[in-house]
């Protein structure tokens, strides 16, 4: 039987599928997608396809590419982009299909060494505890203790199947960084180590779900010779694959800060526990750290006021602005004595070891500062970096990132000498456009030439649904364009009865939101970004069905609400960058046709992933309000209108998003 006779036969309406979940009828977006999987893996392909909400796309790309490694042998690796996804695959998908199929595969879940407790550090945390050297915030010591009682239980050491999400403070007492692990130097290297165990387990499964960040580092580790975290591996599948690009770049990219280059170089110093585990000389150097330090500190001190002065617009453009020379020469001067102390007679491996990899650390940041004093210019804009100041509020970074991860994906994966043989590209808005161009922005951001490609339809009814762009709104430049945002969030949250999700491009006009939906005094509960962690507000608003959830751009996708609780959709603007944003200000000196190649493309997939918030069933409907004027008064509006499916409704009378979300009301109550 072909793979894509397999395809048809499992998701057909005499399948296991049909004979499990009684009222089950095929949906011809999955099969579709599925049957253009199985042919990426019979033609060694890659595969760029958009499978749309409600497709049912892991069951799509898990059916042909188990079928696959069962007959044929090898491994499949699927990627995604957040820990709920991984654990749905692990829990729920693929258990369901191993029951299903009657094919005998094996699969396992793997993450990085921070997910999991470290028992070496477990016991130092737990002489600590019984000494009273703890935390002290009584909650947080009774919350670890709580941990160091589950070490004895669990089998895994996987910190998802704790209680409760651990706050840093407690986190960092129990895991440890895989840079800081003690190898053989460790009493549970043999016997007992989680981490480990866990990765011996990647060696018998025949499907293998992870995250980009570690599949990142197993691609850098196997480019440097190494032996790499997960095994070899036959067909990958990037899940939200959206994402890819910019993960890419992040992952990448390199970060200088204050304390980065303290965390290098307090080894010159030596002391406390990690000191002492790695049995790190004391006192190599301490005149230089406490130079180290200072010279740091006052740098990146003038480096935070560069970055609010007017003389700094979105990124480091020309050369001088900063000037990184004495801290420099200071992290130029820590990397030889590391390696001086590291190349003496009579060290431990591990020490050695640990000791030359500071000196890297120092010899990398160091040449982050002197490319961003020196801005030379790359002429390929695949080999270009950006440079730019991060200050997040917390502290300031210097960062160095690609412009573009497109050569690197290239010669890792599409186009490399020993390539998988089949690479999944997918999700539910990988397109941002129609016809022979639809994937052509998505393409180029990953550096994907020869591919195949496919779409697959939603089997969800919009034609329940409105997308309302009230008339008479002023433009997001108007001055008074923020408070209108406000007027229009309170009167959707009263035609829905709270049930509304609101996503806003900038956090001052959220604040403001918040204020007047607030001061309007409606009987809802609303949950705002920062009063509690993303995945409590989610849970909360999914619990509580007449609530409002407002937040930034981190809420327009991964809340996945189905039924009565989400109703209505606010979008303040079109999502365009920022022009702030200093990937989008270094495509702008580079592209004349920025707009239409990179800003406007990406936009759209962030509009779509917005509007893929209201249905995530197939009884959803209701409304999405967006507060921008510019989707009918600018030219390139229509294409954000061409972007929604076909079916859903779309008008400039609130009065008809107040029907369809009175509709949904009424729906739900009955």
């Amino acid at each position: 039987m072909t793979s894509e006779a397999y395809v048809d036969e499992v998701f057909g309406p005499a399948g296991p599928f049909a004979a499990e979940f009684p009222g089950y009828q095929p949906r011809a977006g999955q099969i579709d997608f599925a049957r253009a999987v199985a042919r990426a893996i019979e033609e060694r392909k890659v595969l760029l396809a958009e499978a749309g909400t409600g497709t049912g796309k892991s069951f799509g790309y898990l059916v042909p590419a188990i079928k696959s490694v069962v007959e044929h042998g090898g491994k499949v690796v699927v990627v995604t982009a957040n820990i709920a996804l991984q654990e749905q695959v692990v829990r729920k998908d693929l258990p369901t299909l191993r029951k299903l199929l009657g094919l005998p595969f094996k699969f396992s879940l793997a993450k990085g060494f921070s997910n999991y407790l470290c028992r070496e550090v477990c016991d130092q945390a737990q002489v600590d505890a019984d000494s009273g050297e703890s935390l002290p915030v009584t909650e947080e010591q009774k919350l670890l203790e709580k941990v160091l009682a589950w070490r004895a239980d669990t089998k895994t050491g996987d910190l998802s199947d704790f209680e409760q999400e651990l706050p840093y403070n407690v986190r960092r007492l129990v895991v440890v960084p895989s840079e800081e692990c003690s190898g053989k130097k460790c009493g549970y290297f043999q016997n007992g180590c989680f981490p480990r165990a866990a990765r011996k387990s990647y060696g018998t499964a025949d499907v293998i779900v992870t995250n980009y960040h570690l599949y990142f580092l197993d691609l850098e580790m196997k480019r440097g010779g190494a032996r790499g975290v997960l095994p070899e591996h036959r067909i990958v599948v990037f899940d939200e694959a959206h994402e890819l690009a910019e993960i890419a770049r992040s992952y990448l990219g390199v970060k200088v800060s204050f304390f980065g280059v303290r965390a290098a170089a307090e080894d010159l110093d030596a002391a406390g526990k990690r000191a002492e585990r790695f049995k790190i000389p004391r006192g190599i150097d301490k005149e230089l750290r406490r130079d180290l330090e200072s010279e740091a500190r006052a740098f990146f001190d003038d480096a935070a006021s560069l970055r609010r002065s007017d003389a700094y617009r979105a990124r480091l453009d020309r050369s001088g602005m900063i000037d990184p020379a004495r801290l420099v020469a200071r992290l130029t001067k820590a990397a030889t004595v590391y390696e001086a102390e590291a190349s003496k007679e009579g060290l431990e491996g591990v020490t050695r070891e640990w000791l030359r990899h500071r000196a890297d650390l120092c010899v990398k940041y160091a040449g982050v500062l002197v490319g961003a004093a020196k801005l030379e210019r790359e002429d390929d804009p695949e080999d270009a970096h950006i440079f730019y100041i991060d200050d997040d509020g917390k502290k300031v970074a210097v960062v160095r990132e690609p412009l573009s991860p497109a050569k690197l994906l290239r010669a890792s994966l599409w186009e490399s000498e020993d390539p998988p043989h089949a690479l999944v590209l997918a999700s539910a808005t990988l397109t941002s456009g129609s016809g022979a161009d639809r994937f052509a922005y998505a393409a180029r951001e990953v550096g994907v030439r020869d591919r195949l490609e496919c779409v697959a339809d939603s089997p969800f009814d919009f034609s329940r649904c409105a997308f309302v762009v009230p008339r008479g709104l002023p433009e997001p430049n108007d001055r008074s364009w923020a408070g209108v945002v406000g007027e229009v969030l309170v009167n959707t949250v009263r035609a829905a009865e709270g049930r509304t999700l609101g996503v806003f491009t900038s956090r001052r006009v959220l604040d403001l939101a918040h204020r007047r939906l607030v001061e309007e005094g409606l009987p809802y509960t609303v949950l705002k970004q920062g009063d509690a962690p993303r995945s409590v507000l989610i849970k909360r608003f999914k619990e509580d069905e007449q609530s409002v959830l407002l937040g930034t751009e981190s809420f327009r996708a991964g809340v996945d609400v189905p039924g009565e609780a989400l109703t209505a959709v606010l979008l303040d603007r079109i999502p365009f960058d920022h022009f702030e944003d200093p990937v989008l200000d270094a495509v702008k000196m580079r592209d004349r046709d920025w707009f239409r190649n990179y800003y406007l493309p990406k936009a759209l997939v962030a509009f779509k992933q917005g509007f893929g918030r209201l249905v995530r069933s197939l009884g959803d409907r209701g409304a999405v309000v967006c507060c921008d004027r510019r989707i009918y008064s600018k030219p390139y509006g229509r294409a954000f209108l061409r972007a929604l499916p076909d079916a859903v409704r779309r008008s400039e009378r609130f009065e008809d998003a107040v029907a369809a979300v009175s509709q949904a009301v009424r729906q739900g109550a009955a």
